[in-house]
């Protein structure tokens, strides 16, 4: 039997106002917010997430039997269904903004598919869920079409490149979240949150940024320290799940800080506060 909180736990509430700030930072960045592509951002990612738990339903059976599916809370058939719905949807939300926005909306889509669908179980994983990220902000970009994007260059680049490589890591990080992760596996991924860090500062360096893009990009790089640097001496499971999961509601910070660099620092503080109702749901609903 379906229940509402069951279907609630698999949609993992907090989460999706870290995708919509995925698309409302590249829009804020081209000067035009199209509420359509927000409604198809957190269709596309709540799609990923009740399609995660239903091609890892056997996985969970034995690893988190409470999850929704495997303790009979969402059926097989409402998750399959609950999931078509929403790729679909916002695929079709995409496609009421314009061609580029179909295309990138149904480029994350066919992502979302192959990811959740095997590629996680392989050494792409990582890069393919990053992919689904950039994408997700790259729609937020392509509310301008094609030549709008195309104009953007290095600027443009940034926000997709920079939440991917984010993304990218703390994918790495949670493929052992369940059981923690070992030592060497935990240095390398917070090494490289370092690395990635030190290649922002360096593009703010370049192109001279203003103070308050560099007031985000500090208090961004302090939060990232703080959530990820436990784990450089304590990577057991419980410490990974706490780290996954504040590093998800880190993201709408990453993108103010987009924002912020991008000339926009008043319209990064709105970006940012989506970070609030994602961790007043925390309390109720886990991210990961």
């Amino acid at each position: 039997m379906t229940t509402a909180r069951g279907v609630l736990t698999l949609l993992r509430p907090p989460n999706v106002f870290t995708a919509v700030s995925n698309s409302l930072a590249g829009m804020l960045i081209v000067g035009r917010v199209e509420p359509a592509l927000l409604g198809a951002s957190a269709a596309l990612y709540l799609a990923g997430l009740v399609l995660n738990d239903l091609f890892d339903r056997e996985v969970d059976a034995r690893e988190r039997p409470g999850r929704p599916i495997p303790s009979r809370q969402v059926s097989v058939r409402a998750a399959a269904r609950l999931g078509a719905a929403l790729l679909a949807g916002g695929v079709a939300l995409g496609a009421l903004v314009g061609p580029a926005s179909f295309a990138v909306a149904g480029g994350v889509a066919a992502t979302v598919l192959a990811y959740d669908g095997g590629v996680k179980r392989t050494a792409l994983g990582p890069f393919a869920m990053g992919l689904c990220r950039a994408g997700n902000f790259l729609l937020g970009l392509s509310v301008m079409g094609w030549a709008g994007v195309g104009k953007l260059g290095a600027d443009g680049a940034h926000g997709p490149v920079l939440l991917g490589l984010y993304v990218v890591t703390l994918t790495f990080l949670a493929r052992d979240e369940v059981p923690g992760n070992a030592a060497k596996r935990a240095r390398a991924g917070v090494m490289t949150l370092a690395l990635v860090g030190v290649g922002a500062a360096v593009w703010l360096a370049t192109r001279a940024a203003a103070w308050p893009a560099w007031l985000a990009f500090a208090l961004l790089a302090a939060l990232v320290a703080r959530n990820f640097g436990p784990l450089l001496h304590d990577a057991s499971a419980p410490r990974t799940g706490r780290a996954i999961g504040g590093g998800i509601l880190l993201i709408p910070m990453l993108d103010a800080s987009v924002v912020a660099a991008a000339g926009h620092p008043l319209a990064a503080l709105g970006v940012a506060a989506l970070a609030l109702p994602a961790v007043v749901l925390r309390r109720w609903f886990s991210p990961t």
